[in-house]
């Protein structure tokens, strides 16, 4: 059979302790001796057992009561940490924020900056940070697995989601090196009119994927069909690499593969990859809104 004592109870039940007097107790809490007594009563109505020793001149604890103290103290304690706790996390100075971020992109200053920002002031924030594709993110976000997401292609007809721009670049082609188009300096997006690219499934990203499609289009071309599709830029890089086509990807990344690959800026590629930080419309979080204005007014590297 349980026990069932409330909190307000053991904090009645020490007050009389430290006091050794449910009199002197019952002055300090405030309330009426007899409504004390009761309470005292009642608690070891419950436990099946005295707690006090009544004296002609206050109490003294018997031994089931030192063996409650001992506990009362702790679980009393506990309770006091957690409110306080919980009172920082409302205020937005301690907490658990989980950030998704596309792969590729975590090294961004605007990511780190805002870190740094968030983590100075007093504050005690623990990050963790995830790597997945922005349509898990979103996914991520709206059950509430992720507080935000750093991610791109954004739908901005979806209301339930919020967001702001915290990187811009432009779009390039990937081509293989011992492709003779390599070479070119200055191409079109003609000139590649019969080549095999290399792209993403449509439904990882619709806007972007329909952009893309139109590009080619406005331009004469119909890009020959890949065998092989890839759901983030730095896979469709290696397979751009292992010489199986070209692929449209972000100017960030020609740092990568450059042995096998060079990254040529098109004029008709004039569609921004926009990375956003992306959270619920909803959430009201103090902690999240922190991060959101770090992101807007991020440190510098060197953190001043």
């Amino acid at each position: 059979m349980g026990i069932s004592v409330e909190l307000r109870q053991l904090r009645f039940f020490l007050c009389v302790v430290d006091h050794r007097s449910v009199a002197a107790a019952a002055r300090v809490l405030n309330i009426a001796q007899p409504a004390l007594s009761r309470q005292i009563s009642t608690m070891e109505a419950e436990m099946g057992a005295r707690l006090f020793n009544r004296l002609s001149r206050g109490v003294s604890l018997t031994r089931f009561g030192r063996e409650l103290e001992v506990r009362a103290r702790v679980l009393v304690a506990q309770a006091d940490q957690m409110r306080s706790e919980v009172a920082q996390a409302f205020a937005g100075t301690i907490g658990r924020l989980r950030i998704g971020v596309i792969p590729g992109y975590g090294w961004l200053p605007g990511i780190t900056g805002a870190v740094s920002g968030l983590a100075s002031n007093q504050r005690e924030v623990r990050f963790e940070f995830v790597s997945c594709l922005s349509g898990e993110q979103i996914e991520m976000i709206k059950c509430g697995r992720l507080d935000a997401g750093c991610l791109a292609w954004r739908s901005p007809q979806d209301p339930s989601l919020r967001g702001i721009v915290i990187h811009s670049e432009k779009m390039a082609i990937a081509i293989p090196r011992k492709s003779s188009l390599a070479s070119s300096r200055n191409p079109r997006l003609r000139d590649f009119a019969g080549q095999t690219f290399l792209t993403f499934p449509r439904d990882r990203s619709p806007a972007h994927y329909d952009s893309l499609m139109r590009k080619f289009a406005q331009a004469g071309i119909e890009p020959a069909e890949s065998a092989a599709t890839a759901s983030d830029s730095a896979t469709l890089l290696g397979l751009v690499a292992a010489g199986l086509g070209f692929a449209i990807v972000p100017e960030t990344f020609a740092r990568y593969h450059q042995n096998e690959i060079v990254l040529r800026k098109i004029p008709e590629l004039d569609m921004p990859f926009e990375l956003q930080l992306v959270w619920s419309a909803d959430n009201r979080d103090p902690l999240l809104l922190e991060l959101v204005r770090a992101f807007e007014h991020p440190l510098p590297p060197d953190g001043h």
